[in-house]
């Protein structure tokens, strides 16, 4: 009898102890299991901006398509599909971000920013130094939208696209379609004034490099300032021309007509980089003349369409 007590005294307290800790688990259980996450379009299009505002701009690409998935029919879709090119292409995928821009056109062909879009197309092609392309990007934005604040900036870029291509008086002719009212007209007129100077900066003569070097190897590289090259020229051309004297003169033939051989290769080569050296040097003179205009008139390369903020120089400054 006694033994039958203790066990149901054991039992009641372990029933006691599983139902104490039952209720307390079920306590300290979290409610919000039962609450559904809402997104909403303003939510969404934040996190996005705030990704691309903190440069993690492919995390940016990411949020927005799937605002696009989500919000199809919001009044925000067409700056999402502009945000997802502009990252692209502050993210340097260029390819990609052409054709980011592309299907913001085909989704609204009467867009608010379509002409941001081949702003931004054109600044693209800018960077791969594909002018051409660049160009027709730029002049979009020329013809089709004629109220667009983007004109003289459109026009600009053009300037230097020609200036890239060494196209003085195509560059002058774009500057000069900036006009008096513009912001940008004093660094146009500035940087066109520059580029009027070009014929007088001292440029060496191919030809004369090339026929110096023919008279006296190594003299070409001396008139364009490079006396290593000129020294190597001539002493090169010198050891075989003796060689190949003295060996004729010794009657050795054979090893006079090998020696005259490669000698004409040394020659012929020491013409061809006189020449090309000539090139070279009157590069180097008018990119860095060029270089002294962007940074003394201060001139641009183009805007931010969104912030108006420029970029500087050659950089990706923004």
């Amino acid at each position: 009898m006694r033994g039958s007590f203790a066990y149901f005294i054991r039992l009641f307290i372990i029933s006691s102890l599983f139902f104490s800790c039952s209720v307390l688990a079920e306590e300290l259980k979290p409610e919000t299991h039962n609450k559904a996450l809402i997104i909403d379009e303003t939510s969404q299009f934040n996190l996005a901006g705030q990704f691309f505002n903190e440069g993690d701009y492919f995390r940016a690409i990411t949020e927005y398509k799937r605002f696009i998935y989500f919000f199809p029919e919001s009044s925000l879709l067409e700056m999402v599909y502009f945000k997802i090119g502009e990252a692209y292409f502050k993210g340097k995928r260029w390819e990609d971000a052409i054709h980011a821009f592309e299907r913001l056109r085909e989704e609204f062909p009467e867009g608010k920013l379509t002409d941001r879009s081949y702003y931004l197309g054109g600044m693209v092609y800018f960077y791969k130094k594909d002018y051409s392309s660049s160009r027709k990007q730029f002049k979009k934005i020329i013809d089709s939208f004629t109220a667009s604040e983007l004109i003289d900036d459109a026009i600009l870029q053009i300037a230097m696209s020609y200036v890239e291509e060494e196209k003085w008086l195509e560059a002058l002719g774009s500057f000069r379609g900036i006009g008096k009212e513009s912001n940008l007209y004093h660094f146009a007129e500035n940087f066109a004034s520059g580029l009027g100077e070009m014929d007088k900066l001292p440029l060496k003569s191919p030809a004369l490099a090339g026929t110096l070097a023919a008279i006296l190897p190594g003299s070409g590289h001396f008139y364009t300032g490079r006396e290593k090259d000129g020294i190597t020229a001539f002493s090169l051309n010198g050891a075989f021309i003796w060689g190949a004297v003295e060996s004729y003169n010794n009657k050795n033939y054979a090893v006079a007509g090998i020696l005259a051989f490669f000698e004409l290769g040394w020659y012929f080569g020491n013409i061809y980089s006189a020449v090309n050296s000539t090139h070279k040097y009157n590069k180097r003179l008018k990119d860095g003349y060029i270089k002294s205009l962007k940074e003394k008139r201060g001139i641009s390369l183009g805007i931010n369409p969104v912030d108006k903020s420029y970029y500087l120089a050659f950089n990706f400054y923004f």
